[in-house]
């Protein structure tokens, strides 16, 4: 009777150890994917703000100051904009990406 508590309960808690590592491996890949969604997102409205300065004439430096960037960390985006100024933020992201 013993035997077969002790199997029990080594069963039972390799569950438990097992739900544990599972859930911090869940919120670690979550997080991790937050992240990287959350700075998508983020660069994704720089592009549309860099569209609406360029459509308005603006240089990449008048773009970096109004924005408060650095002209260096926007410069390929506006380069973009500028040969394909009818696309999308997420097109003009898409040809960065593989630009790189």
């Amino acid at each position: 009777m013993a035997f077969q508590y002790n199997i029990i309960r080594m069963v039972e808690e390799e569950k438990a150890e097992g739900r544990a590592k599972g859930l911090a491996e869940g919120r670690a890949k979550g997080r991790a994917e937050g992240l990287r969604e959350g700075r998508t997102e983020g660069i994704l409205k720089m592009i549309s703000l860099l569209q609406k300065k360029y459509r308005k004439g603006k240089t990449a430096v008048e773009a970096a100051e109004d924005l408060e960037e650095d002209v260096s960390g926007i410069q390929g985006f506006y380069d973009l904009i500028a040969l394909h100024p009818e696309e999308d933020a997420g097109s003009i992201y898409a040809r960065y990406q593989t630009s790189r």
